[in-house]
């Protein structure tokens, strides 16, 4: 009996042992199955993208995350299994910092927006990622359909390191009413300083015969705005230095000094209205102010007694013009573990016509794209208008440059403004001036 309960004892114990390893058996199939399965299926895949809220040309613009949002949907449905994410609330003041906290964490976006002012920075640091090679065996993407200075931006140590999301550049308002009162033809494109001058010197008068001037010829054309006419490259392109003391930079003043007495600022009359108050002939300002304030030039048009018209910035002396062009720029992570998916997001920002179309009606900004530029049908003018101006966005970014930038330049830049500013309103040597303001600010920068 006794021998039998053990012999029972031995089957169940090896029935029981039987059931475990068959119970084990069937888990480890089943989990082999699931791998199998899912070696089968595409891995969700997240890219993380870099972006600002705000405006990049300081006007307001609520309109950024609308073209982000539709560019991700589309990305998404042409990429099954790949999803982009980003961090909202950031807006530009607070965006090179954010992304300095990103190198050091590790977490650098995959896709970013790229600054001027930082450009220089980041692709020297190497936390953008080089991008000829996808230039070239990427037949899809178009080098040639870019203006060229907005292809420069992005262009470091002879290598494109960004791709130009969408720029902007200053153009030049003309009272055209009172140019006739004046008997004064409007100018041609290609017009050059000494022709602004000319008019401005022609416009400026006291019309009523009190005594005191109350026609001007401009209103904030600065020294920048010549020195861009003149070509003179301000900074090195390291940003580590400042070169002021030479014969441009002195003729450009000179020419600042010449003029000053056609500035609306500098008679009591000035109004706050500046332009609008229909008494000054020329006035710059930039394609986004244009697009986004009221009283340039819609309060103009509808509530003023005067017609407006828009021309390129006056050229150099020589006939040749260099309008700065300012650009928002987008690169790839040197780090990120797709850029193969990084460039083809990136391409659906920066060169597909739909995205570019989407900027340049829901934003500040212009598209780089030659084929979205070419007309003057923005500004929506009216037919006549139109007559004056088709095709002067063409002809100004085509004959525009790309600015020097780096992490200093805006403090660099407020210096700058505040030495050249009281050279021009002085009467000391340009030449000495010059050359204690260059000390001071290359000071500055290798500080």
């Amino acid at each position: 009996m006794k021998s039998l309960f053990s012999s029972l004892k031995q089957k169940l114990s090896r029935s029981r042992s039987h059931r475990v390893v068959w119970f084990v058996s069937l888990i480890l199939v089943g989990a082999l199955i699931v791998g199998q399965l899912r070696s089968c299926l595409p891995m969700a895949r997240t890219l993380h993208l870099g972006v600002f809220s705000t405006s990049n040309w300081d006007v307001p613009d609520s309109s950024t995350y609308e073209v982000v949002d539709q560019v991700i949907a589309r990305f998404e449905r042409l990429h099954p299994g790949l999803s982009v994410s980003y961090t909202s609330g950031i807006i530009k003041d607070d965006y090179s910092s954010w992304l300095s906290d990103q190198i050091v964490q590790g977490r650098l976006p995959d896709v970013f927006m790229v600054l001027d002012e930082d450009f220089n920075m980041l692709a020297s640091l190497g936390a953008l990622r080089n991008l000829d090679s996808y230039i070239r065996s990427d037949h899809a993407f178009d080098q040639e359909a870019y203006y060229k200075s907005a292809l420069q931006a992005g262009q470091f140590d002879g290598a494109q390191y960004a791709l130009p999301y969408q720029c902007n550049l200053r153009l030049m308002f003309v009272n055209t009413t009172l140019l006739d009162q004046e008997k004064i033809s409007l100018p041609d494109w290609n017009w050059t300083i000494d022709d602004f001058a000319a008019l401005c010197q022609q416009v400026t008068k006291d019309t009523d015969q009190d005594g005191v001037v109350d026609q001007c010829g401009f209103v904030n054309y600065t020294w920048k705005d010549v020195l861009a006419a003149f070509g003179v490259p301000i900074f090195t392109e390291d940003g580590l230095s400042v070169q002021l003391n030479n014969d441009r930079v002195r003729r450009a003043l000179r020419y600042m000094q010449q003029i000053k007495d056609y500035d609306q600022a500098y008679y009591p009359f000035t109004s706050a209205d500046g332009f609008d108050s229909g008494q000054v002939a020329f006035a710059p300002m930039s394609y986004a102010e244009y697009k986004t304030y009221s009283p340039y030039p819609w309060k103009v048009r509808r509530y003023s007694s005067f017609e407006w018209s828009v021309l390129p910035m006056p050229a150099g002396m020589e006939g040749e013009s260099n309008i700065n062009l300012d650009s928002l720029m987008m690169g790839i992570s040197s780090q990120s573990s797709h850029p193969q998916e990084a460039w083809e997001l990136l391409k659906l920002f920066v060169q597909d016509e739909q995205t570019q179309q989407l900027i340049a009606s829901n934003t500040g900004g212009l598209s780089s794209l030659r084929r979205l530029s070419g007309s003057f049908a923005q500004f929506e003018e009216e037919d006549a208008q139109k007559a004056n101006t088709e095709g002067l966005l063409d002809y100004a970014l085509e004959n525009s440059t790309c600015k020097v930038r780096f992490k200093k330049y805006e403090d660099a830049m407020n210096l700058l403004d505040t030495g050249m500013n009281e050279i021009v309103s002085g009467k000391g040597d340009i030449g000495l001036q010059l050359l204690t303001l260059e000390r001071r600010i290359n000071d500055y920068l290798r500080s």
